[in-house]
């Protein structure tokens, strides 16, 4: 809404003229008082308020034409209770009265009952003409409000900012009387912070400051006697607050009040102790301003009223400010998603950067590897060949040397190793192909006729060959006379010349699968026994 704005013009309107108030940072700044509507202070006024379109005006009323009346209503729930409020306020009020109802609470005992304060303003002249001005201003119109309802919160301040000098601090009622100079004397009697009376007296005759502290004297003792017919008992205190100039302090006697604490405050002292800096100067005689700015300094108040107008005017202020808190919202959004997608944007970018960089660095590398490579003797991949030749010769247990070793162990002592054949599927597999090439080691020997006769030499034979298929039990053995061919020949010994010898071979292949090896890092060749060095 327009209404939290730090600016804020209070118009005081009661029946001896108005009292315009404009506040600025919670301080006073000016006041202006008129009369009547037509007189050349109204327009003053008014020029002010123009000059100041953008402050939003309060509307604080303090007329002798208020009303207040308590009911209890039954114990309905809370939406229906606003239909029975609106029922007998139209009842009981006049059509043209400005009117409203407060929640008081609601009954301790029995059934519970809501309590509800009906107040009402009759919108009648003087009144009716300088609120009809007021809505004619163009500042903002922050509704009407009335002052023996809003001086709850200025009595608040005052009980509390008097602590420290009172006899008795649990006293329930509390009394605010206010010499104004649009209002007259005014009296409200309070009772729990909740209001229970009001009461405005004017003037009449000689308005010496002895005249007039002897009225509010004799005003104050009727008062206290009327309270006592709605419920005062002196056991449950009573303060007294009361604002007025230097001069009818000075004549007040209250030794006839029995009061749980008075307090006697020019205005200048009742600021000075509401912390309202500006708000009364020394010589102020009139309570309206200080009221006005205490009023102006709450964020919140007790109820506001308004007419058809202005009610109207409400519901439009509503609507701007709604229009312009969507906008704001909807710009607020589009900051977050544009900060949104920035920064996503900002972090695609740092990981293009980054990624460029690896492919840079990457290329960088391979260049290396490139030049590296150029820069062997011999191509890598005979490199690799001959690495992987060399770990199927002497790796492992199913290398060619470990073949030659057993074979050794296992053939008799006549036989000598004249040639080696060993071949594979492939020399160097492709990794997709592990294990597909099968060892297969041919080993070309002679074995000389030592025997006595033919048959101890097949005996011979035999048990040697039995021997060699015990030792190759996993493998492949095959006998024959004949040479293999495509083989790699490693020439072992010489055969020797003996017309006795008899030359033969014997084959002996995997059974299954060679696993693959890493060819980068061929293994060490298996080592030889120191008896099978010989062999």
């Amino acid at each position: 809404m327009p209404f939290l704005n730090k600016k804020k013009f209070v118009l005081t309107i009661g029946d001896d003229g108005v009292v315009l108030s404009f506040f600025s940072g919670g301080k006073l700044k000016e006041r202006l008082f008129a009369a009547s509507p037509n007189s050349a202070e109204a327009q003053a006024i008014a020029t002010l308020c123009k000059r100041r379109a953008e402050t939003p005006l309060y509307v604080l009323v303090d007329i002798l034409d208020q009303a207040y009346v308590q009911h209890m209503l039954p114990p309905v729930s809370s939406f229906t209770i606003n239909s029975l409020i609106k029922r007998k306020l139209n009842k009981d009020f006049a059509p043209n009265d400005i009117k409203a109802a407060i929640k008081f609470g609601r009954a301790q005992k029995a059934r519970k009952d809501w309590i509800y304060m009906f107040a009402s303003v009759h919108n009648v002249p003087p009144f009716s003409e300088w609120l009809e001005m007021a809505l004619e201003f163009p500042n903002p119109f922050a509704g009407i409000y009335l002052l023996p309802l809003e001086a709850e919160l200025t009595v608040r301040d005052l009980d509390k900012a008097s602590e420290g000098q009172k006899r008795d601090k649990t006293a329930q009622w509390k009394m605010l009387i206010a010499h104004n100079r649009v209002g007259g004397m005014r009296q409200i009697i309070f009772r729990n912070y909740k209001l229970v009376l009001t009461r405005i007296n004017q003037p009449v005759g000689d308005s010496t400051p002895e005249v007039l502290a002897g009225n509010i004297e004799q005003d104050l003792l009727s008062t206290i006697e009327f309270i006592r017919r709605v419920g005062f008992d002196e056991k449950e205190g009573l303060e007294l607050f009361i604002i007025s100039s230097a001069e009818i302090k000075a004549n007040l006697d209250l030794s006839r009040i029995n009061a749980a604490g008075v307090f006697l405050l020019t205005p200048q002292e009742a600021a000075a102790r509401l912390r309202l800096a500006g708000a009364a100067a020394e010589g102020d005689r009139y309570g309206d301003v200080l009221l006005a700015a205490n009023f102006a300094g709450k964020r919140r108040h007790i109820m506001r009223l308004d007419t058809a107008y202005s009610g109207r005017l409400r519901k439009l202020y509503a609507l701007q400010y709604g229009a312009k808190a969507a906008l704001g919202l909807f710009f607020l959004l589009a900051l977050l998603v544009s900060a949104y997608l920035i920064g996503n944007y900002t972090s695609l970018s740092k990981d293009l950067r980054r990624a460029e960089q690896e492919k840079r660095q990457s290329a960088e590398k391979l260049e290396k590897l490139k030049k590296g490579e150029q820069a062997f003797p011999v191509e890598i991949n005979r490199i690799l060949n001959t690495m992987y030749l060399h770990d199927r010769l002497v790796g492992g247990a199913t290398g060619v040397l470990d073949l030659l070793t057993k074979f050794s162990a296992a053939k008799a002592g006549n036989v000598l190793v004249t040639g080696i054949e060993a071949k594979t599927g492939d020399l160097a597999p492709d990794k997709d192909k592990k294990g597909e090439g099968k060892l297969s080691v041919t080993f070309s020997a002679s074995i000389e006729n030592t025997g006595k006769n033919i048959e101890q030499t097949l005996d011979l034979t035999d048990a040697m060959v039995k021997q060699i298929n015990s030792v190759f039990a996993d493998y492949d053995v095959k006998y024959t006379n004949l040479p293999g061919k495509n083989a790699i020949n490693t020439q072992i010994g010489k055969a020797p010349d003996n017309k006795n010898a008899t030359t033969f071979s014997v084959t002996i292949e995997e059974k299954k699968p060679v696993p693959t090896k890493n060819p980068a890092k061929p293994t060490a060749p298996a080592p030889v026994a120191k008896g099978q060095e010989k062999s």
